[in-house]
């Protein structure tokens, strides 16, 4: 697949290698159970594996949409990028499916009580999780807000508009791990429950990256 360069995705590519990369540190923290290569703050949640693969996935869709590409190759493209966005939702998925009839840990909590040092580094990665409800959320507005992009100028505006939101909900999480901002309000349990302050400064920059992709 040819690509033709476009300085205007440089942004968006440089977004995307810095997630890969968080998330393959991630990914290095959970294989070789290191607690600070997981957490950005003691005690905090951590970004899960599943998160992380998912993730990266999305990045690799944001990294495709930042190139042009010729017109005889768009029909590619725009079948790569659909592919991209069905693997994380058929993924997202399987691993409810797993949580709900499976013996997978239900709560962020039993998640988090597991004794990792006890399990080999296969078995650490193998127990995927299930994303939060925040991160599942962001992960289908970021992917859909791709596919808007690719497959059609017109859709800019829905487009942005499905980013704004994952910034928000990115922002809000960020807020909530660093200084407790939603602790007064009777919603704050739906930031608490899961999304990772790792997650949502993944989200963050993805989205930024998106938004700087030019038409």
């Amino acid at each position: 697949m040819k690509f033709e360069r476009d300085s205007s995705g440089k942004v968006a590519r440089i977004c995307a290698i810095s997630v890969i990369i968080i998330c393959l540190i991630v990914l290095i923290g959970w294989i070789a159970n290191l607690p600070f290569l997981k957490n950005m703050i003691p005690e905090a949640n951590s970004m899960k594996v599943s998160s992380a693969f998912l993730i990266i996935i999305s990045s690799l869709n944001l990294y495709i949409t930042s190139y042009k590409l010729n017109k005889s190759k768009k029909i590619r493209y725009k079948n790569l990028s659909l592919l991209l966005s069905l693997l994380v939702i058929t993924t997202i998925m399987v691993l409810i499916f797993l949580t709900l009839f499976g013996e997978y840990p239900v709560s962020e909590q039993e998640f988090n009580a597991l004794d990792l040092s006890i399990l080999s580094p296969l078995e650490r990665v193998s127990l995927f999780g299930v994303p939060s409800i925040a991160t599942i959320l962001s992960l289908i507005l970021f992917n859909s807000a791709i596919s808007l992009k690719i497959n059609s100028y017109k859709n800019s505006r829905y487009f942005f508009n499905l980013v704004i939101l994952v910034i928000i909900i990115s922002v809000f999480t960020i807020l909530n791990h660093l200084f407790n901002f939603f602790v007064a309000v009777p919603y704050a349990p739906f930031w608490e429950t899961g999304m990772a302050i790792k997650t949502a400064f993944c989200f963050f920059l993805l989205s930024l990256g998106a938004i700087s992709i030019r038409d």
